[in-house]
């Protein structure tokens, strides 16, 4: 099956169909991209609704006009804070949640605070664990600027 230009799928491989078009943008953007945004945010059962596009975390020289992709071009580490499924790369849960409020003008802040309460309520994470890697990525002060509705979140989980 073709997927992309240069890029054949053998049906038998056992590929979840979900996971199909996150090789394709692995494949497209290279090894130092990964799944992020509203994506992870979706794979990961924080959010609803599934995005219309996939997004990509790369570096900041790659672009693209391909409207499937969602790019978030970064000149963050991307080497910590990924979970790496066979084909491809997508952020663990903590990244995404750092990276929503790094990236709230894209992703919506409503969504960042939403997706936070959910995963903690939910026990998929701790607030202190999200914003020890947001401290390692250097987003610290994006989460801690909305510190006064994250606290509310705290005191009634």
């Amino acid at each position: 099956m073709r997927l992309a230009h240069g890029l054949y799928l053998d049906a038998t491989t056992g590929i979840p169909a979900e996971h199909i078009d996150f090789v394709v943008a692995q494949y497209k953007f290279g090894k130092s991209a990964a799944i992020g945004g509203l994506t992870a945010l979706f794979y990961h059962g924080l959010i609803n609704q599934p995005p219309q596009q996939v997004w990509v975390i790369v570096p900041p020289e790659i672009r693209t006009k391909d409207r499937r992709y969602r790019l978030i071009r970064t000149q963050g580490r991307l080497d910590i804070g990924f979970e790496t499924h066979g084909l491809f790369r997508i952020c663990d849960i903590n990244r995404t949640l750092a990276e929503a409020f790094k990236f709230a003008s894209k992703v919506g802040l409503i969504n960042a605070i939403g997706a936070t309460t959910r995963a903690i309520k939910e026990k998929k994470t701790t607030f202190p664990e999200i914003m020890a890697m947001a401290r390692e990525l250097g987003y610290e002060k994006a989460v801690l600027k909305h510190w006064e509705a994250l606290a509310g979140i705290g005191e009634s989980a």
